[in-house]
């Protein structure tokens, strides 16, 4: 969602109270402090706000995370879902206050959630990148390198406690809050691929859509529970440790190479300045990029592959997945069906439709 796209706190005030009231039962509620715009994403929009005479909401602050008004309540019903049935699982992630779809008056579906505060991974990885830099001239650069190869293994093992929930036992949590399990799996996805590609009529894309599909064929391995976009941008940490794991909107009940297969495709993605740059600056400062990326994601893959076994089918299957994934995304944002990604620019095209071609021999077109 683009920043002129985001409501101004103001308009979704009260929309937001009064729907809160109605879906707790709980007329008494009103504002401590009223919503704020904290963060502007991909596909949302973030406000933070605070309730009195909310017993029984979690203490403290919370945060309603906004989809545009094409926004699928769908998508939001499934995030809340997962979120519930992992805090069941024993998994750190923000409780969920309430949800509703764009009747409810504030622009677009959305969730409301509490707010953790602490440092984001991403922060902790800079703050250790600068450690390594500093160590290196004072011949200590081994300590600052088993800092961070250690700061990486404990977010790999983080992300296998996940990988290793009992899946019987997750889609039972989802079922029982009304959302289908085989909506989180490969199937969901394809036809999710389909409707999209068929509504933009991105024809250059149908190929590859087809390869996957005859591939699933063959995506037979055991199934795990999978973030979707773990990474240290989307883990929270305090003094004591983790503190959550947040932005659950591509939880899928898939092959761990599913996760893995992401991280493949990560370095594609332009941060927003550089989208922002003439066109022949985007080239060079997101080649910059991909160094910056090995550090935040590639290294992490790197670890999980040395410390568990991976298959190197899957992991070319699956990321050959989420490159037609982006390129879907590309297409609509092309068409005027959805606002325009991070991976907008021509350098990302280019890029993903290479990573398609070698990942699976078929010449793709946007």
């Amino acid at each position: 969602m683009r920043i002129e796209d985001a409501p101004d706190p103001g308009q979704i005030e009260q929309p937001l109270l009064q729907h809160m009231r109605t879906a707790l039962s709980m007329p008494e509620l009103d504002y401590r402090e009223r919503p704020a715009r904290i963060a502007v994403g991909a596909e949302s929009a973030i406000y933070g706000f605070q309730l009195r005479g909310a017993a029984g909401i979690p203490a403290g602050e919370l945060v309603c995370r906004l989809l545009p008004p094409d926004g699928e309540f769908g998508q939001i019903r499934r995030e809340a879902a997962a979120q519930r049935a992992l805090r069941v699982l024993g998994i750190r992630v923000p409780a969920v206050v309430c949800l509703g779809d764009v009747e409810a008056g504030l622009g677009g579906p959305f969730l409301v959630m509490q707010r953790i505060r602490g440092c984001g991974g991403f922060s902790v990885v800079l703050g250790l990148a600068l450690m390594l830099g500093a160590t290196v001239p004072l011949g200590l650069g081994w300590l600052g390198a088993l800092g961070f190869l250690g700061f990486q293994a404990a977010n790999v093992l983080t992300q296998r406690r996940i990988h290793r929930l009992a899946v019987e036992r997750y889609c039972e949590l989802l079922e029982k809050e009304g959302v289908a399990a085989d909506s989180q799996r490969l199937t969901a996805w394809m036809d999710w691929l389909e409707l999209r590609i068929e509504t933009v009529a991105a024809e250059g894309l149908r190929p590859g859509l087809a390869w996957l599909r005859e591939g699933s064929k063959l995506r037979n391995g055991p199934e795990v529970v999978c973030h979707g976009d773990f990474w240290p941008g989307n883990l929270i940490f305090g003094w004591t440790g983790l503190r959550a794991i947040i932005d659950w909107p591509t939880a899928s009940v898939a092959e761990r190479e599913f996760d893995l297969g992401w991280s493949l495709v990560q370095d594609a993605s332009d941060l927003p300045f550089v989208t922002a740059l003439p066109d022949p600056f985007t080239n060079v400062v997101g080649v910059a990029f991909w160094p910056f990326e090995w550090f935040f994601v590639g290294l992490h893959r790197w670890v999980y592959r040395v410390l568990f076994a991976t298959d190197r089918n899957a992991l070319r299957y699956y990321a050959a997945f989420h490159t037609l994934r982006m390129l879907v995304s590309i297409s609509a944002a092309d068409a005027g069906a959805t606002p325009m990604p991070s991976w907008s620019t021509r350098r990302a095209r280019r890029t993903l439709l290479r990573r398609f071609r070698r990942s699976t021999g078929l010449e793709l077109s946007l």
